[in-house]
């Protein structure tokens, strides 16, 4: 449509304070038609790291800290630390053992300006 005194450029803008971060849309402008959709969320990959050891005591029971989990996928300087301080060892037997978690959006502590809700967090490590 026409605009009384335009045409008027649109210019997406990176500015803090715009509310607006080009980034996360993709835009578009085909056939006269300008498109601007959410850009698909970053997924962020979760590992176990650090070989988390304990005294035999006979249950799966693993105990985790943040430096034992490893994630990638975040963007620039973001990133966050996972809070889950329990796992499970695939046995109880004494010796090399796996240890795996689940993880849900309130185990993530963002870092720095980071928005987790630009990520699609894993729910396993």
């Amino acid at each position: 449509a026409s605009v009384a005194g335009g045409p008027y450029p649109i210019v997406a803008s990176n500015a803090t304070g715009t509310g607006f971060l080009a980034s996360n849309y993709a835009i578009s402008y085909v056939d006269g038609r300008l498109t601007v959709t959410p850009a698909e969320l970053n997924a962020v990959l979760a590992s176990i790291v650090g070989n988390p050891t304990k005294t035999y005591d006979g249950n799966t029971t693993a105990t985790l800290t943040g430096a034992n989990f490893s994630l990638t996928g975040f963007v620039g300087s973001d990133g966050a630390t996972v809070t889950r301080s329990t796992g499970t060892y695939d046995s109880a037997d004494a010796g090399a053992r796996t240890v795996t978690t689940t993880l849900a959006n309130g185990d993530f502590s963002p870092t720095g300006a980071t928005d987790l809700r630009n990520y699609t967090l894993p729910t396993s490590a």
